[in-house]
């Protein structure tokens, strides 16, 4: 019984992390990919698209669903301007 009350209580710790968006709204355009990497950890996702770099980093509740994500456009290896929807900058 101790081991299932273990095992539950290390998977609901477990399942609460990711991101704290809070945090991820501290990374500003002109950051480097370093400078994110630091910040938030290794990305859940990465993508490139044309000349872009596009990580995404996912939040998640104590019960393991996602709850936010934050996404980050790197051009040239910095955070660019996210003013724009990522569709109409890719194909501009």
């Amino acid at each position: 019984m101790n081991k299932l009350l273990i095992a539950l209580f290390s998977t609901l710790v477990l399942a609460g992390c990711g991101i704290n968006l809070d945090t991820a709204a501290q990374v500003r355009p002109g950051w480097t990919m370093e400078q994110v990497k630091d910040l938030l950890g290794k990305p859940e996702y990465r993508k490139v698209k044309g000349q872009y770099i596009i990580w995404e980093y996912v939040s998640y509740d104590a019960l393991g669903w996602p709850n936010g994500n934050a996404t980050f456009v790197f051009q040239d290896g910095k955070v660019v301007d996210n003013t724009e929807p990522l569709d109409v900058r890719i194909q501009k």
